[in-house]
């Protein structure tokens, strides 16, 4: 239990704050507190109600963390990522490996469709890609052929994964250069 007093840089009648608190033992841990006044009997009284956070605290780092880390798996993979929205089909997200294999500035793609870009040299593979994500929810190692920005095209094996961003469905999509492989069957 805690005892406080409204004073000039409290917070105001019903406004939420943060902030820090000690427990019998001394530990710190961090707490919401929400105040207001109400008058009973012509008599003003401040209600704190104070919610111990720490539990929330540590869900949104671990949650940072691993944003971090998918931020980071996303943006140095080997392999061409790229996030699409599901509904519309256009870019979202690309790595620099995109950019580099297919020859188009970041710009180009961002907030295009991979039909309006000529990606898939085969356009009904596109179309069949698409519905087995949306039947499925993911996709493995599935084979296409692609082309670049210079009408060049190439074998790919992609995996994605439908995801959802805020409150968007997307997906996420891993194409892997299996030219070499492609030549060695041969």
């Amino acid at each position: 239990a805690a005892s406080f007093g409204m004073t000039a840089d409290s917070p105001a009648q019903g406004e939420t704050v943060e902030l820090s608190a000690s427990g019998k033992k001394g530990e710190v841990f961090p707490v919401e507190l929400s105040l207001s006044r109400v008058r009973i009997r012509g008599v003003w009284f401040t209600i704190g109600i104070m919610r111990d956070i720490s539990g929330r605290k540590r869900a949104e780092a671990a949650l940072r963390a691993s944003e971090q880390k998918f931020s980071k798996a996303f943006l140095s993979s080997g392999d061409m990522m790229i996030i699409s929205s599901l509904e519309t089909g256009r870019l979202i997200e690309t790595n620099a490996m995109t950019t580099q294999i297919l020859g188009f500035s970041y710009e180009e793609l961002i907030g295009k469709t991979s039909l309006e870009l000529n990606l898939w040299a085969d356009p009904a593979e596109r179309g069949r890609f698409s519905r087995e994500i949306v039947r499925q929810g993911h996709l493995r190692d599935f084979e296409t052929v692609l082309r670049k920005k210079t009408q060049e095209t190439f074998p790919v094996s992609v995996s994605a994964e439908r995801i959802v961003l805020g409150t968007e469905e997307c997906i996420l999509s891993a194409f892997r250069d299996i030219s070499a492989r492609k030549q060695a069957e041969e």
